[in-house]
């Protein structure tokens, strides 16, 4: 007889011929290589730093949770959930520290004065996790040894064949984070939020992004990062974002181990978290959604553990307040279904109101520091909410302008039914299905209704916006993976088929959303084979690369530079030294305040104010213009005649069209001038005409009729 199937060396044998073939190419072109790790080394830096803010995070955390006192002891995936939460208030302390006193405290050696502390007031608490650490380490090989011996021969086959699969598409997402940011709302709010931060000090929002104005807790990690990392190209904010999904990860781990869920199904949850086609959208650039979704599912971890501990109900009111402070979206997608629920269950329970008002005190605390934030520098909620707090340059008619296309379904009307059964591939059916089964069948845990009750609440309420965006489903799409392998735990016999159909989907997303053709560019960018200018000209194309060159090279040899960016917001594509003035589509600036005065008729005046403000130069994009125009004019233009012509007789398959030019009155900051969109777009177009011809041209090109420039202002 043949010996036995061993299945350990079964197990490694794919993973290391696998590696045995990346030895070998690697020994093929050894010049090659050699200089892919040459280029690598400042994203080294960027994963180093990534990797001590994560210590740091779990240190304070770790620390601040042994001071509780818990009776069961605090998963440590939960610590560090904290800790991140902390050290965004932390470093909001600091902007806040350097506000008042007028006193930059993000000096380079802030970060490592922060961790040489940390670890001498949290001594005790270091001790402790590298113990664990070595304990988890051990236990960890323990366990993968003992399974193994339980599982049938046919199983390590499949085994090995999915652990290269998963270590790639790990790679993946680890290349994708060290790719230079490309995405519009990253390099139009978020990362200029950083760049003022690290810039200034200081939390005082961005002119013309009102953005800015409002909590920014996750910002505020990126802005430690790219300070500990001190790079002009700073990868830390991309890594950051990947580090907040992992984190949650392991509070989804820590979640499902409340259920006594199996270690192999907690991994095909993590999958089927990470995979999904949402949050590989939303780990491709520096979002901040993986910040909602971490603080959402540590939430409602909490609030599941709080049945053995009450004490655990406090850290769960703290965590819903760290998600607020990271984006107002949490409010809809969690908080109210949240408390919706909470009702719902324990109605008749007379501590009901008591732990509402726990959970909005403790909440309403943790926030507290970005409203009063929000007072000093503005209106700190979402307008027209908090009309009282408006600051001197809020404009209603522009906030309007983005309500409008962000508006909201009447409840239960036709068109939001519509909209929750048009939105459900968004999810997948392979969440949403165990989403409702849960729901109507029996359970032999109250909490799993619950929890599906929580999230179908939070759904349905983010189906109540007319388009909502698929990223900001992040926050709830831990709890749907963990509902999913929930119901494959308990489908009795059909265990098998329903975590064989897991498995299936599982495998089928690591081949589209790991292995994709449309993945080489972020590839060779991650590895440093392409420049951060080359990586975004594949996705923004030449000319509009060659604007963000011509500017920057412009600035080069200026003392003391500063531009003026005109339809164009993506200011975070200049380096971050650079000086930029700007405005979202939907916001004023300074420059369309000026455009109101009346001597503004007068070009010349214009360019003096500009240079009285220290602008040296002015660069116009037109192409962004037309699509600005195409995608969010004034709300006027659904119903002008010339507009819709323009609009039905946009060409297809072009993301912008010239022929929008011509409706340039429908852009929010003209249109919507006190002065008349008349008058303003006269004055534009007398200062554009005699700047072009009156300044020195430093560069242009002509992109289908539209024109992209960059001129002097001489001092």
């Amino acid at each position: 007889m043949p010996p036995p199937l061993k299945p350990l060396p079964l197990l490694y044998s794919l993973p290391a011929v696998f590696a045995l073939a990346l030895l070998w190419e690697m020994g093929a072109h050894p010049d090659q290589w050699l200089s892919v790790v040459l280029q690598f080394l400042p994203q080294l830096r960027g994963v180093f730093c990534a990797l001590l803010m994560t210590a740091l995070a779990l240190l304070l955390g770790h620390g601040t949770l042994r001071l509780c006192r818990f009776e069961t002891k605090p998963p440590l995936s939960l610590s560090l959930a904290l800790g991140w939460g902390l050290l965004s208030l932390y470093v909001c302390l600091l902007a806040a520290v350097g506000t008042l006193t007028g006193f930059s405290l993000f000096l380079k050696g802030t970060p490592w004065l922060t961790l040489l502390v940390a670890g001498v007031v949290f001594r005790d608490a270091l001790r402790e996790l590298i113990a664990e650490a070595k304990n988890l380490a051990l236990q960890a090989t323990t366990s993968i040894r003992e399974y193994a011996k339980t599982l049938p021969a046919f199983a390590f086959p499949l085994i090995a064949l999915v652990i290269p699969l998963g270590i790639l598409t790990l790679l993946r997402l680890g290349l994708t984070a060290l790719t230079p940011s490309f995405q519009y709302d990253v390099l139009e709010y978020h990362l200029p939020a950083v760049r003022q931060m690290l810039n200034t000090g200081t939390f005082a929002p961005v002119e013309g992004v009102r953005y800015t104005q409002m909590p920014q807790a996750v910002e505020a990690l990126y802005a430690f990062g790219s300070l500990l990392e001190g790079g002009a190209e700073p990868f830390a904010p991309k890594l950051l974002h990947l580090f907040l999904a992992l984190s949650t990860v392991g509070v989804l781990n820590a979640l499902l181990r409340e259920f006594k869920t199996s270690a192999a199904l907690r991994l095909m949850a993590a999958f089927l978290f990470l995979l999904h086609p949402v949050t590989f959208k939303s780990l491709s650039d520096a979002f901040v959604e993986m910040g909602p979704a971490l603080f959402v599912t540590a939430a409602v971890t909490t609030w599941i553990l709080a049945e053995h501990d009450k004490k655990y109900w406090k850290l769960s009111a703290a965590f819903f307040g760290f998600a607020f402070s990271c984006k107002y979206t949490v409010a809809g997608l969690a908080i109210i279904p949240f408390m919706l629920t909470f009702a719902l269950l324990r109605w008749r329970d007379k501590k009901t109101l008591k732990l509402s008002s726990i959970l909005l005190v403790v909440g309403g605390a943790v926030y507290l520091p970005w409203f009063l934030r929000g007072i000093v520098f503005g209106h700190s909620l979402f307008p027209p909410l908090t009309l009282p707090m408006r600051s001197d340059t809020f404009d209603l008619s522009l906030a309007q302008c983005m309500s409008s296309y962000h508006s909201i379904h009447t409840f239960l009307s036709a068109d939001w039914l519509r909209m929750i059964l048009r939105r459900i591939p968004d999810v997948g059916a392979l969440l949403f299905i165990p989403l409702l089964t849960t729901l109507v069948l029996p359970q032999p845990d109250k909490r799993r209704r619950a929890l599906a009750l929580f999230a179908l609440l939070g759904y349905c309420v983010w189906c109540t916006a007319r388009n909502p965006e698929d990223r900001f489903l992040s926050a709830l799409l831990p709890l749907l993976a963990g509902l999913a392998v929930l119901l494959a735990d308990t489908a009795g016999r059909f265990k098998s088929l329903c975590t064989g159909v897991l498995g299936l989907w599982i495998a089928l997303l690591f081949i589209t959303q790991g292995l994709g053709a449309h993945m080489q560019g972020f590839l060779q960018s991650g590895l440093g084979i392409l420049s951060p200018r080359e990586f975004q000209e594949k996705l923004w194309g030449k000319p509009v690369v060659e604007f963000f060159n011509a500017i920057e090279a412009a600035t080069d040899k200026q003392k003391n530079p500063r531009v003026l960016m005109l339809f164009e917001a993506r200011a975070a594509a200049l380096p971050s030294y650079l000086p930029v003035e700007f405005n979202t589509v939907f916001d004023s600036g300074p420059f369309w305040r000026l455009m109101q005065d009346t001597q503004a008729d007068n070009p010349q005046w214009v360019i003096e104010q500009l240079r009285k403000r220290g602008i040296t130069l002015i660069a116009v994009n037109e192409a962004e213009l037309a699509r600005l125009l195409a995608t969010y004019p004034a709300q006027a233009a659904a119903t002008d005649l010339r507009y819709q012509i323009v609009q039905k007789s946009q060409r297809t398959g072009s993301s912008f069209d010239p022929a929008f030019l011509t409706q340039t009155k429908f852009y929010p900051a003209i249109y919507y001038a006190p002065c008349g969109a008349e008058v303003v777009l006269k004055r534009l177009n007398a200062f554009l005409q005699h700047t072009r011809t009156a300044s020195p041209l430093v560069w242009q090109t002509d992109l289908g009729g539209a024109k992209l420039w960059v001129s002097k202002i001489q001092p």
